[in-house]
């Protein structure tokens, strides 16, 4: 198994992984084959869409991705999506913003999502991502990691405990109820 940053060729393998989490989450804005297509095209314009290349750690098998996770600086998450809202707007005359919720916390590197596929779930990749993640965030001068984890979602709940993460506060996403939990790192 190699965990790597991700390129552009994985743009839209990574978004398939994260279709997943979309499904998850009810976002009712559009279905999830159109969301996952606007935030394609929104990548192939922008960086600074949320779930670009340029944000993603990758888990590979022999060539192939089989888990990503999403990350960037918590102070940069307003900046987000701005051509994917466009693009919704123009392409499918849909107005609402995507997530309107406020997720990260401005003094941590924020892991907005992990994703692995199922066949590959159990084998430690999670575990692998986020040992990444940390130092990733090490290397780009945080001192904290966050991110948010669903109140039904007790096997993430338990692996990022397991990790060292604590639970700093609660809140709601999408209409789901989420902690948030914070590592320091140093």
């Amino acid at each position: 198994m190699l965990i790597e940053k991700a390129n552009q060729t994985d743009q839209l393998k990574i978004l398939n992984l994260e279709g997943r989490i979309f499904h998850d989450m009810e976002i009712k804005l559009l279905d999830e084959f159109q969301l996952l297509e606007a935030y394609y095209l929104a990548s192939q314009e922008d960086r600074h869409t949320r779930y670009h290349f340029s944000k993603a750690l990758v888990a590979r098998d022999n060539q192939k991705v089989v888990g990503v996770l999403f990350g960037y600086p918590g102070k940069d998450e307003f900046t987000f999506d701005h051509t994917l809202q466009k693009i919704l707007a123009k392409k499918y005359k849909q107005n609402r913003i995507v997530f309107p919720d406020r997720e990260s916390f401005d003094n941590e590197w924020y892991i907005d999502s992990i994703s692995v596929a199922e066949d590959f779930r159990g084998l430690g990749i999670g575990t692998e991502l986020l040992k990444a993640a940390r130092k990733t965030a090490i290397q780009e001068g945080e001192l904290l990691l966050g991110l948010n984890v669903d109140f039904r979602n007790t096997r993430a709940l338990k692996l990022y405990r397991s990790f060292g993460f604590r639970i700093i506060s609660d809140l709601m996403i999408s209409e789901h109820k989420y902690h948030h939990m914070q590592f320091q790192l140093t």
